[in-house]
């Protein structure tokens, strides 16, 4: 359980990293 937090805490900072140049702030509001 912790592992799959940490995956998912993982993606989504690189997720954001990767869309702040876009609407980073709507994607960050749909998860």
């Amino acid at each position: 359980m912790t592992y799959c937090v940490a995956m998912r805490l993982k993606e989504g900072l690189v997720f954001v990293s990767d869309s702040r140049t876009n609407a980073g702030v709507d994607h960050i509001a749909v998860f």
